[in-house]
């Protein structure tokens, strides 16, 4: 029994995706926050999606994988999750990119003048 249990932990734990560094540098909102990228420029949709689980273990998965997705768009630093689809066997995570740091530099331009 030790031996099962020590099987599936070393699966789990080495499933488990990891963040990119371009991944961790983005600002993420829900969808209920998209209102905060209305003046942004949309680069795109990515799909996150688990390897080998659903339930929290895949959510947290597929978040990571979007976000490693987003995070080799040139230009991303935001990142917007639209939907998450989470099921005992399986997580996908679908989300918005963009970038605002050029809007908000030109925001802050115009202002100065």
């Amino acid at each position: 029994m030790k031996q099962i249990l020590v099987i599936i932990s070393t699966l789990v734990l080495s499933s488990c995706a990891s963040l990119t560094e371009k991944g961790e540098d983005l600002t993420v909102y829900d969808s209920q926050s998209r209102h905060l990228v209305s003046d942004c420029k949309r680069l795109g949709e990515v799909r996150g999606k688990s390897k080998v689980f659903g339930a929290f273990v895949g959510r947290k998965e597929a978040y990571v994988d979007a976000r490693n997705q987003a995070g080799e768009l040139p230009g991303a630093d935001t990142i917007v999750i639209m939907k998450d689809d989470v099921k005992f066997t399986k997580g996908e995570v679908r989300a918005h990119v963009y970038n605002c740091k050029e809007q908000r530099v030109q925001v802050i331009k115009s202002e100065d003048k």
